[in-house]
């Protein structure tokens, strides 16, 4: 009898020495993922304000504030997350869970690959003396990961699709078109329909005149100039070469690389498309061969709603 109670004492006790032994005296949880997405939209999200909201899980909510506010807090399960300071590529980030407040870092680091990010999200904690209290905080930190799991597997679902990342699907492409007749003008104020139409019927007058056929789409671009005055050159996809005449100019289009782009909307909408591509171009260290155009796809002289105006957007691009 007394031996089994002695055997029952030494494996108790060694059990009790296993808890000091298997979970150490710093716990350090540490959630490491890689997005196939480039660290600054991803730092954007993550560091800049007001944008937690636009990826954080469905299912959480938003609890506290404004998300331009600092300190917002998001819940995801019955576990908080308060932002409580925002670095470049780092959040400091106080999870509330089980009664503790425990601080943590959600750090970014870019790779190599420029498509490529890592994020770690990390946090220790100090382990108790006492071995129950001990077991229950390695399983509370288990606990917390598992959260953490969820809500990084959101953000990743989010990051990596372009259309959230920079508001639009980029592709690398091309254009079909290689004659052109261009012409352009300067204007006091933003174009507008009626000014690239009229622009547009003179290239298929001249066209016209000179036997040639119209192949494609108008394509445009807009050139801020100073003053507050706007320049905008016009162009027709042509069958034919045509000898340069007044404003009128014949152009061949490079044959290369283009960064291409489809946006339906009005002129905001176009303008928008192009800052992002600018990013993009920025992120992925792209180099610009020439002046970026729109391709008119629907006829804006013949669709009034400009919600409903589909319009292509090129980038050259070495």
């Amino acid at each position: 009898m007394k031996k089994g109670l002695l055997a029952l004492g030494a494996i108790g006790l060694i059990a009790l020495a296993s808890v000091y032994v298997i979970i150490p005296d710093q716990l350090v949880v540490s959630k490491i993922i890689l997005l196939h997405c480039n660290v600054n939209p991803a730092d954007k999200f993550l560091s800049a304000a007001g944008y937690w909201a636009k990826w954080w899980p469905a299912s959480g909510t938003h609890v506290q504030g404004h998300p331009d506010t600092l300190h917002d807090t998001f819940v995801y399960g019955d576990i908080r997350y308060q932002l409580t300071k925002r670095y470049q590529r780092k959040v400091d980030i106080s999870i509330q869970a089980h009664g503790l407040e425990i601080a943590s870092a959600l750090s970014l680091f870019p790779l190599i690959n420029l498509d490529s990010t890592l994020l770690e999200w990390r946090f220790d904690v100090h382990s108790s003396l006492n071995p129950w209290t001990r077991l229950r905080q390695y399983q509370q930190a288990k606990d917390i990961k598992n959260n953490m799991t969820g809500v990084t597997d959101t953000l990743r679902t989010f990051l990596e699709k372009m259309d959230n990342t920079y508001g639009i699907r980029i592709q690398d492409g091309g254009t079909t078109d290689s004659l052109l007749v261009t012409t352009s003008t300067t204007l006091p104020n933003y174009p507008g329909t009626a000014d690239i139409y009229s622009l547009v019927e003179k290239i298929r007058l001249f066209l016209i005149s000179h036997g040639a056929g119209e192949t494609g789409s108008p394509m445009v671009n807009i050139t801020a100039m100073p003053q507050g005055r706007f320049q905008i050159q016009v162009a027709l996809p042509t069958n034919k070469s045509i000898p340069d005449q007044g404003t009128f100019h014949f152009r061949k289009l490079i044959n290369g690389k283009y960064l291409e782009a489809e946006v339906q909307g009005g002129p905001g909408t176009v303008n928008a498309g192009f800052d992002a591509m600018s990013q993009y171009i920025s992120d992925y260290r792209r180099t610009i061969m020439a002046i970026p155009f729109q391709s008119l796809i629907t006829d804006r002289s013949r669709e009034p709603d400009s919600n409903k105006w589909v319009t292509k957007l090129y980038y050259p691009i070495y």
